[in-house]
């Protein structure tokens, strides 16, 4: 209860507020990179846009799951080296793993759900399956939710 009763903001508050705040900062970095369509309407013509704009959701989709990721296990410890190879090395694990499972033709069909990249591809052609969307966001949720308990 001396947490409680000296701090404003509960643990529920803290998580969201940092998830926020990155996922602000992430959404501005975007934003910056919109330049890049925009030249090519006004050089290249008529681009599709479906590509481009699907694109843009799965960054943010990605983003907001390494965000949440990354919040995670800062919550474990008290040193910030220590969560940031932890948290990158999850990433990259679910980044790269199914392309090393693409060796093993028993195993990529499988498990090339539960992978960042191979969700994310189908954003990069312009398509925008259910599944990935639904895999990030709950991915998103998972992580968030586990440093602020119930």
């Amino acid at each position: 209860m001396g947490i409680t009763a000296t701090s404003p903001v509960s643990d529920t508050d803290v998580v969201l507020g940092k998830f926020t705040a990155g996922l602000g900062l992430m959404v501005v970095l975007l934003i910056l990179t919109m330049y890049y369509p925009l030249l090519l309407y006004i050089l290249g013509g008529a681009p599709d846009t479906g590509p481009i704009w699907a694109s843009y959701l799965g960054l943010l989709l990605l983003g907001s799951a390494a965000i949440s990721i990354g919040i995670f296990f800062s919550s474990l410890t008290n040193n910030q080296i220590i969560s940031v190879v932890v948290s990158g090395g999850t990433l990259a694990a679910l980044w790269g793993m199914d392309t090393l499972l693409l060796t093993s033709p028993r195993f990529s069909t499988g498990c090339q759900l539960y992978f960042f990249k191979s969700n994310f591809n189908n954003f990069n052609i312009g398509i925008i399956d259910s599944r990935s969307v639904i895999y990030y966001l709950t991915i998103t949720v998972l992580f968030l939710y586990w440093p602020s308990g119930p």
